[in-house]
């Protein structure tokens, strides 16, 4: 008897096409929509990390010789968690018109949000 994880990885390997195509079209949308396009990508994370240092480093005085890569490595993930699981909340609610006209299994939607930010912290961190 086949799992029900069984069936639903190989309905999303039916869609793994799609989910390219679609992250694709929204890393487009997103960046012309913002005036800093690509540009805010990068800098978003350094001022995260300038913001923390000021704090911990400068004015609690809690900065140790590492504190720098520290936050650069905290920082990275911990935007792309918050950032997935903030938008990945109303991915189905956003995209109810299409799922009511067509079948697409429910998690093929923050499946697709998850692969964007993981994309543009990929992105960022390559710059």
């Amino acid at each position: 008897m086949v799992s029900q994880k069984t069936k639903l990885m190989s309905k999303l390997i039916h869609f793994e096409h799609l989910v390219l195509i679609k992250y694709g079209f929204n890393l487009r949308s997103e960046t012309a929509k913002n005036h800093w396009g690509y540009t805010w990508w990068v800098l978003e994370p350094v001022l995260h990390m300038g913001a923390l240092y000021v704090v911990f480093g400068i004015f609690l005085n809690r900065g140790t010789e590492d504190l720098n890569p520290f936050l650069l490595c905290g920082i990275g993930p911990w935007l792309w968690f918050s950032k997935s699981v903030a938008n990945s909340n109303l991915s189905i609610i956003q995209e109810r018109g299409l799922i009511s006209q067509t079948y697409t299994p429910k998690v093929f939607f923050p499946l697709v949000i998850i692969s964007q930010d993981a994309n543009k912290l990929c992105r960022s961190w390559s710059e």
